[in-house]
């Protein structure tokens, strides 16, 4: 696992991916930046905003893809998903 995470890094951290990040659908496209976990200071957009409900995943467990969904709250411009509720 540690060869794996090491590339990771080294390939994130050059800007580098197979396929370009996106938002949900491809129309969306991302542009990162590596961030260190053990990075100090980071800037913050400093904004708090309920976003309301937002799609989380889809269950293909049975026949059909079943949306399941979570409430966003955006705390100093971050979205913590953990301990997050998710509702199918």
């Amino acid at each position: 696992m540690t060869k794996f995470t090491e590339m990771f890094i080294r390939r994130a951290s050059a800007g580098q991916c197979f396929h370009r990040p996106y938002l949900g659908c491809r129309e969306l496209p991302v542009d990162f930046e590596f961030i260190p976990k053990d990075a100090d200071n980071l800037p913050t957009i400093g904004k708090s905003k309920d976003l309301g409900w937002m799609l989380y995943d889809l269950d293909y467990s049975g026949k059909e893809p079943m949306p399941q969904f979570f409430h966003a709250q955006m705390e100093n411009g971050s979205i913590n998903l953990r301990n997050t509720e998710v509702r199918s």
